[in-house]
């Protein structure tokens, strides 16, 4: 199991803490837009948490690119 987890800068006059937790197996190109659509959202998560599920595409090797 590959996990990626990567903290945001959260904003200034916010003082909750926004997680979200993608859990995926064999999903790349899934994956990548939804990291994405959380990446533009206007009030950001402050950690994306991702579970690969033992995954035999390509997954692990895009998180990695993406630590």
């Amino acid at each position: 199991m590959h996990t990626m987890s990567e903290t945001l800068q959260a904003p200034a006059a916010t003082s909750t803490s926004i997680w979200a937790t993608v859990v995926t197996r064999d999903r790349v190109d899934m994956l990548r837009d939804c990291i994405e659509a959380l990446r533009q959202q206007s009030r950001r998560p402050d950690t994306i948490l991702v579970i690969d599920n033992n995954s035999s595409d390509e997954t692990e090797k895009w998180l990695q690119t993406q630590s």
